[in-house]
């Protein structure tokens, strides 16, 4: 999606915020800001908005502070950082459940955070999805993946605890 914004006639650089929700679309000298405002709508699939200029001013007030905003090579950075915490909190969460220790948790969160770095290269090979809900029609494969991969090293009932608690982490899928 950023990367059709960037490539818009008239827009001189496109980000995104750290949640995907809010884009910075820089207006070319020269251009028609309402003509590029009326593209980059478009090229969201028209299920954007401009902000309220007092929510414009508190979003770039933030950025300004340093709040990360991505441009369009730059966001499988947030890709990995978003899978890598995904992947700890999985992790602990399973642990949890299984009764794991210290090192046998760490070990489960090194299988999650390859399953879920090759899903996000993946789907950012693919040109990103429209909204954050992909992950959750895509979690219980992922879920049990790791859950198989972890049973090559777990004893069978805390594989089958770990699988399980994966598969329970995200009700809604």
């Amino acid at each position: 999606m950023l990367a059709r914004l960037s490539a818009l006639d008239g827009v001189a650089d496109a980000r995104v915020d750290a949640t995907g929700r809010h884009f910075l679309v820089a207006v070319a000298p020269g251009a028609s800001v309402a003509d590029v405002e009326r593209r980059a709508i478009a090229a969201l699939n028209g299920r954007a908005e401009r902000l309220a200029p007092e929510q414009a001013r508190a979003q770039l007030a933030a950025r300004s502070r340093g709040d990360p905003w991505f441009a369009a090579g730059e966001t499988i950075v947030l890709c990995y950082v978003e899978a890598r915490i995904l992947a700890v909190g999985a992790a602990a969460a399973a642990a949890r459940a299984a009764g794991l220790d210290g090192a046998a948790e760490a070990r489960v969160a090194e299988v999650a955070r390859i399953a879920l770095f090759a899903l996000m290269e993946r789907v950012h090979g693919e040109g990103g999805r429209p909204s954050s809900g992909w992950f959750y029609d895509a979690w219980p494969e992922v879920a049990g993946a790791i859950g198989d991969r972890c049973r090559a090293f777990l004893a069978p009932a805390a594989g089958d605890a770990v699988a399980a608690a994966l598969a329970r982490l995200h009700p809604g899928c």
